[in-house]
């Protein structure tokens, strides 16, 4: 039996700008040493200028790096085997984008257009299959730059004292470097929801989130569906800092798989408690 040991340091800093008319800048950077892959420096530059009391622009640039986790790197004993050769993704990329608020700030849509390129990217590929769906799998470096592109809009609105709504859609074209959709990457993401505020201390709220076809199993391509649920929920603020919560997910019990193979929870309630010091 052999012993392996990853030892990670890092030192990063950060410097932020702000400026009284809504302008902000933030430089970033990070020193990484590892015992096990190539020390990297990763950095990271944002900035947003108030363009008018209603729109702000915004964009970002920088470089990161994501080691092998433990299972990737060691297996994962019945479903996958090691790969002591992985080696670590390298990215960089950015942002653009533009918010546009309401002058009383109780609407806001944010429009951002997003690019990254990845290299060495890290994704599961079938070494054996006893049966159509019984399969081994490894964790392998994808070879060349993957190109990840897409466009995310939000909006976020109060539209009156007790009523709050948001909505979110994400297009997301996911390519590696011979132009084959990456994995588990669905194009069309979407949530919307609802929070009202019944009393004082009851609140409530409703949530819609669709994830849209994608391509699971790097082998057989699986062509997985689209899928939508719905989540209800309630909470009561017992005081200041404690909140009593129950959730309702999955409320039409939709059968669906995030990843092939793997069914997901069926209708289910979550109840807790919520602290906040």
């Amino acid at each position: 039996t052999s012993t392996k040991e990853n030892t990670e340091k890092s030192i990063a800093a950060e410097y932020r700008l702000l400026h009284e008319d809504g302008h902000n800048v933030a430089v970033s950077g990070r020193y990484i040493k590892n015992s096990f892959y190539d020390n990297t420096f990763t950095s990271r530059i944002s900035g947003g200028y108030r363009l008018s009391p209603n729109f702000k622009a915004h964009t970002s640039f920088g470089t990161a790096t994501k080691s092998p986790t433990i299972s990737e790197y060691f297996g994962y004993s019945g479903y996958s085997i090691a790969n002591f050769e992985l080696k670590s993704e390298k990215s960089r990329g950015g942002d653009i984008g533009l918010l546009i608020e309401t002058t009383d700030r109780q609407h806001s849509l944010d429009i951002t257009y997003f690019a990254r390129n990845v290299k060495d990217l890290i994704s599961d590929q079938i070494v054996s299959c006893i049966t159509p769906t019984w399969c081994t799998y490894q964790a392998q470096n994808t070879s060349g730059t993957s190109h990840i592109r897409g466009v995310e809009i939000a909006y976020s609105g109060q539209l009156n004292d007790k009523l709050n709504a948001y909505a979110n859609y994400t297009y997301t074209a996911a390519k590696d470097s011979s132009g084959l959709q990456l994995i588990r990457r669905p194009k069309h993401v979407a949530n919307g929801g609802l929070a009202y505020k019944i009393t004082e201390h009851w609140g409530s709220d409703v949530n819609i989130s669709y994830v849209g076809k994608r391509v699971d199993d790097n082998k057989h391509r699986y062509q997985m569906p689209s899928y939508t649920l719905v989540n209800l929920g309630v909470n009561y603020q017992l005081s200041k800092n404690l909140n009593i919560y129950a959730n309702l997910n999955n409320v039409f019990d939709r059968k669906y798989e995030s990843t092939v193979r793997y069914g997901q929870d069926g209708r289910n309630v979550y109840v807790g408690l919520k602290g906040s010091f």
